[in-house]
């Protein structure tokens, strides 16, 4: 039979094991796209999520109206033949003076023969280059400038070509029908107070450009035997912000 102390003794170590703290449990593992690199802090959570847009197949505020135009929306035509310049060929600003002078006579020796050559009916405008080392020429036939290009035998330039939906002539003639239907209504209730641009530079067009729509305008819009030739752009201020013949 065990003594007494033996048993005491046993009875001390049971309580102690007992009162001894356990090993902490263990969380689940993270799932592999939630875990962080060896070393590393967990991530904190993320925060809430906002609610989604609304899809792209519920109906829109609607937009605000642009102003009314009869302009095209595209930008101005570029040139359907850029000639680059030549490797090595100096650019305006390292020409002399003399260099350029010589080149702007060349220049305007070129655009003399032109207007000779292709008449008012065979061309819309002349413009330079970018580069300003060129001649650039607006007609509505390509292909007669061309022509008229190749047959000129004075000092050569480089050439590049705009094509363009009126003539000179048809611009010109244009222009003088519509100042014949303004003109009269100036002083009047019902003048037009226009901004016009008529050298054909928007693709061959005479630009007319308003704050509202006159109901003189309109008319003659719809009635004239050059209403192709004209593009008006309707600005939708309250008050004219152009001048009359500017």
């Amino acid at each position: 039979m065990l003594s007494k102390k033996f048993c005491a003794l046993v009875l001390s170590l049971l309580l102690l094991a007992a009162c001894a703290p356990g090993e902490p449990a263990q969380s689940p593992a993270p799932s592999p796209s939630s875990q962080s690199g060896a070393g590393q802090e967990a991530p904190e959570p993320a925060p809430e999520e906002e609610p989604a847009p609304a899809s792209s197949s519920e109906e829109a505020p609607p937009e605000e109206e642009a102003p009314a135009s009869s302009a095209p929306s595209e930008p101005a035509p570029e040139p359907s033949s850029k000639v680059e310049p030549a490797p090595g060929e100096p650019t305006w600003e390292e020409m002399t003076d003399e260099e350029r002078r010589t080149l702007d006579q060349t220049r305007q020796a070129l655009t003399s023969y032109l207007e000779e050559a292709l008449g008012p009916e065979g061309y819309t405008y002349f413009y330079y280059t970018d580069d300003q080392l060129g001649l650039g020429i607006a007609a509505p036939d390509l292909e007669a400038a061309r022509e008229a290009v190749e047959a000129y035998d004075g000092p050569q330039m480089r050439v590049e070509y705009l094509e363009t939906a009126h003539s000179r002539a048809e611009l010109d003639a244009a222009y003088e029908d519509y100042r014949a239907m303004a003109d009269p209504l100036r002083d009047t209730d019902e003048e037009i107070v226009a901004n016009i641009s008529s050298g054909g530079e928007q693709g061959g067009y005479i630009v007319i450009t308003v704050h509202q729509m006159y109901p003189a305008l309109e008319e003659y819009l719809e009635t004239s035997e050059y209403r192709d030739c004209f593009q008006v752009e309707v600005t939708g201020a309250d008050s004219p912000i152009v001048n009359p013949d500017a």
